[in-house]
């Protein structure tokens, strides 16, 4: 028993002096890395500041100076890249293609393409999101690969960066990446395609045509409304005609914002659909085209037993004019409870002028 109390105490001592050991450690170690720390900053500090009017200098010249490339050394590479990042997220126009320019002369837009091979993906990823900013044209093929790369991150990073330098063009390259497993991935992928507006209504359409199934047909519908515009008529109609009824809905939730004439047919037929989704979507897009031919048809979907397509009715007539306008009033004043209600509720829209 004296045994074990004299080891059980060598082991506490021990657990105390290793203790002391890390607090000790710790006490020395804090200090020496905000010294190391405030240390780097400074160098970086005095690098940009050496760094900034020679690069502003090269910008108005159109070329770098032998000052300039003798002062970019191998450790002060990384804070010239910054340096130019941060310029170039404020220029636009000649300016930044002039700082493109600059960029492929110093290296600086070879170094980045090379570091999106990099093992790390953080690295490739902040690799990709530079080049967009940047602007670098030669690196499309080479982030056009990284939407296949392992890593969610550098996906989104290479979708952004590809529209950042080419726009719109590269809309049949990012579409498809609606098709991926990851939630996150296809957000995302919504999430620029949506920024580039309506130019990608060709590839987006004929995503869905082509047959893209479950949530990827989703995920494509569900931005179909933000993509289209007048000149995506023709390819809509072939869309509102499609056996299937999701297509159908989110189609002639589309085509309801457009206002085209050529719409006015279906949208008369679909006010009488099974569907209660593309009767409302129907009868709203019948306002915006403002043809009195349709005061009939919006009349009788005032008593539509469904909610949202009588508001949606009640709105358009709104918008008709005169006709709509009066056929709200006599509606108003007519014997069923819901079709009072409707117009009421349109009348009062209108009198506020919302509709």
């Amino acid at each position: 028993m004296p045994q074990l109390e004299f080891q059980l105490h060598e082991l506490l001592m021990l657990a105390v002096g290793a203790q002391g050991v890390v607090i000790v450690t710790m006490m020395f170690a804090l200090p020496l890395r905000r010294g190391w720390v405030a240390l780097a900053q400074r160098r970086r500090t005095r690098a940009e500041t050496l760094l900034s009017p020679l690069v502003f200098d090269a910008l108005e010249r159109g070329k770098p100076c032998a000052r300039l490339r003798k002062a970019v050394t191998r450790g002060r590479r990384r804070i010239l890249r910054d340096l130019l990042v941060r310029i170039a997220m404020s220029i636009r126009g000649d300016d930044a293609i002039q700082l493109t320019r600059l960029c492929q002369q110093i290296g600086v837009i070879a170094d980045e393409t090379r570091s999106l091979r990099a093992s790390h993906a953080v690295r490739r990823a902040e690799a990709a999101a530079n080049l967009g900013v940047l602007g670098a044209a030669a690196s499309i093929p080479h982030l056009q690969k990284l939407l296949s790369d392992p890593d969610a991150r550098v996906q989104v990073a290479s979708m952004r960066a590809l529209t950042d330098i080419a726009g719109p063009s590269v809309a049949g390259d990012i579409v498809p990446m609606l098709g991926r497993d990851d939630p996150y991935l296809v957000c995302r992928a919504q999430d620029v395609l949506v920024s580039l507006g309506t130019a990608i209504a060709p590839e987006l359409i004929e995503f869905i045509r082509k047959g893209a199934r479950g949530d990827a047909r989703e995920a494509a519908l569900d931005i179909l409304p933000f993509a289209v515009d007048e000149s995506s008529t023709s390819l809509l109609l072939n869309l509102m005609y499609s056996p299937d009824d999701e297509v159908r809905i989110k189609a002639t939730k589309a085509a309801s914002q457009i206002g085209d004439e050529r719409f006015f047919g279906i949208f008369m037929r679909f006010a009488e659909d099974p569907r209660w989704e593309i009767r409302c979507q129907a009868v709203k897009g019948l306002g915006p085209i403002g043809n009195p031919d349709s005061v009939r048809r919006l009349r009788i979907a005032l008593g539509d037993k469904n909610r949202h397509v009588r508001l949606n009715a009640g709105v358009a007539l709104c918008q008709i004019g005169y006709s709509g306008v009066a056929a709200l009033e006599r509606a108003a004043e007519g014997p069923d409870e819901l079709v009072r209600g409707a117009a009421a509720y349109a009348l009062q829209v209108h009198a506020a002028g919302v509709a």
